[in-house]
């Protein structure tokens, strides 16, 4: 059974906040990764890639995987089995992954002969193998489902180890967690292989042959028939390893516990969104593996200190309505 986690309050501006995080991640693919390929080498794709840089989408997606810790955190309840858990979560996740899937291999002509392309993203696998032709071959942003798996997989064992944690030593938690993807991320730039300078270049490239003005970069033919097309190891350890992510996640688990015990009690978001803002900005000045995600993921967190509605009902109070389950 899962440990009880009752929520008191439900989380109206945190359901708010998801949609702005939503629409920077959909500004970055409309902008940045428009389907015409040529277009990615162009003087005007370049203007705007300085001006909607990779790390606007990337923060959107360090946000949601704070806020899935969060809220499965919140929402968790007495008596819940694991089997349930789990249940439920591969139901939220697969058939819509599925059904992209398939629409995918439809319109963009994958070559089936070739399952190293499509076999791990189907199975949610395929961040975990540090090759583009298997990492890029299907639907490149289901990349996030595969961390978004583990998350979900490791919790149930996770769970009952935070729960014991003492309530006077959250604070200490929070802030290890912190340090320990400092740390990674230093790592990473230190010891892998990789870009080490500050400049915005992510966006792959086929290595060979002419390129076609009627595919988008992963739905070019050539990109599936070449046999590799190696990924630096430092950009993928730290932004789409998903064991890298996972400390994000329980970043995320940590905050709700601080706010369901009443030790996080922000109902102003000028502090968190100042420094989101002053983090952002820093994003511009550090290597690429601290832009992804490691200066955004603390006032990501901060946020959740202010997870009612701005209103005086919505806001954190001692009474303890029937809670919702956010899970679902």
């Amino acid at each position: 059974m899962l440990p009880d986690h009752r929520p008191s309050t439900e989380l109206p501006a945190l359901t708010g906040a998801r949609w702005w995080a939503a629409f920077a991640v959909f500004v970055l693919h409309a902008l940045v990764f428009l389907p015409v390929y040529p277009f990615q080498k162009s003087q005007l794709f370049r203007t705007i890639h300085g001006f909607v840089p990779m790390q606007s989408g990337a923060a959107g997606v360090t946000f949601f995987f704070v806020l899935s810790g969060f809220v499965i955190h919140w929402s968790c309840r007495d008596g819940k089995s694991v089997r349930l858990f789990y249940r439920r979560r591969i139901l939220k996740i697969y058939p819509t992954h599925l059904v992209a899937a398939l629409v995918f291999v439809a319109a963009a002509g994958v070559p089936l002969a070739r399952p190293v392309v499509w076999a791990p993203n189907i199975l949610l696998v395929h961040t975990w193998v540090p090759k583009w032709t298997t990492l890029g071959g299907l639907n490149v942003p289901s990349w996030s489902l595969c961390a978004e798996l583990l998350f979900y997989l490791s919790f149930p064992l996770v769970a009952p180890a935070v729960a014991r944690i003492p309530r006077h030593r959250l604070w200490w938690a929070v802030a290890a967690v912190l340090v320990l993807i400092l740390a990674l991320h230093t790592g990473f730039y230190l010891w892998a292989d990789g870009p080490k300078g500050i400049a915005n270049t992510f966006a792959p490239r086929l290595l060979r042959g002419e390129v076609s003005p009627e595919f988008e970069i992963h739905a070019s033919p050539q990109w599936f028939a070449q046999r590799d097309i190696p990924i630096p190891p430092s950009y993928w350890l730290s932004y789409l390893f998903p064991a890298s992510r996972l400390p994000e996640f329980y970043l995320g688990v940590l905050a709700a516990r601080l706010v369901a015990e009443g030790l996080w009690r922000n109902t102003r978001p000028a502090m968190p969104l100042t420094a989101l803002a002053l983090g952002y900005a820093a994003t511009w000045f550090v290597p690429v593996n601290y832009k992804m995600s490691a200066l955004l993921v603390g006032p990501m967190a901060g946020g959740g200190g202010h997870p009612g509605d701005p209103r005086p009902r919505g806001r954190l109070r001692s009474q303890r309505p029937p809670p919702t389950d956010l899970a679902r």
